[in-house]
């Protein structure tokens, strides 16, 4: 699903600069399988990409 998005839409307001970030895809694969797992918090979801595997 995530990866039918076109690419652009991520990227169009993206400015550069700044320390190297996360592919946009990946972040909204880890947010969505958080909510599917019911971790809404953001401080939650990186508590578990620190502690479970299938997180990552």
């Amino acid at each position: 699903m995530v990866e039918q998005v076109n690419d652009n839409l991520f990227f169009s307001r993206y400015q550069g600069g700044g320390r190297s970030s996360y592919h946009p895809k990946m972040m909204t694969k880890v947010i969505l399988y958080a909510y599917t797992q019911k971790i809404y918090s953001c401080r939650d979801i990186a508590k578990s990409l620190r502690e479970h595997l299938p997180m990552v």
